[in-house]
């Protein structure tokens, strides 16, 4: 499914609406791919990055793209198979699956300390 998200509404809103599956297996290339042509028709003009929730057993691409990507894995994943250009990000189920809660704790927070986790003085 795509999903163009170009703000923090955007995220929370598909967020609140997303299945996790998965089972092994993946091809990750063909994703790649699909993004690296939108970013040639410049349908992505400045984009910021590649999120990928996977279970992590699957066909990587060798070469990096020319974006930030990160691997987002919900349960232990091979280390030694994601590529090392790669960001990861082991997520816990319950962190990731608890919105209402992690709503209530950003409340009053600004973008800077969302985005970074620092507060400027």
């Amino acid at each position: 499914m795509d999903q163009r998200i170009e703000n923090f509404d955007q995220l929370e809103h598909f967020l609140d609406r997303f299945t996790l599956i998965g089972g092994g297996g993946t091809d990750f290339r063909p994703a790649f791919s699909y993004v690296n042509k939108l970013v040639d028709q410049n349908v992505f003009r400045h984009l910021g990055g590649l999120l990928y929730f996977t279970d992590g057993r699957g066909i990587y691409p060798k070469k990096r793209p020319p974006y930030p990507t990160a691997f987002l894995f919900l349960d232990t994943y091979d280390e030694s198979a994601v590529p090392p250009w790669a960001m990861r990000l082991q997520l816990e189920p319950e962190e990731f699956m608890d919105r209402k809660q992690c709503k209530q704790e950003r409340k009053g927070r600004n973008h800077y300390e969302y985005q970074t986790g620092e507060t400027r003085d």
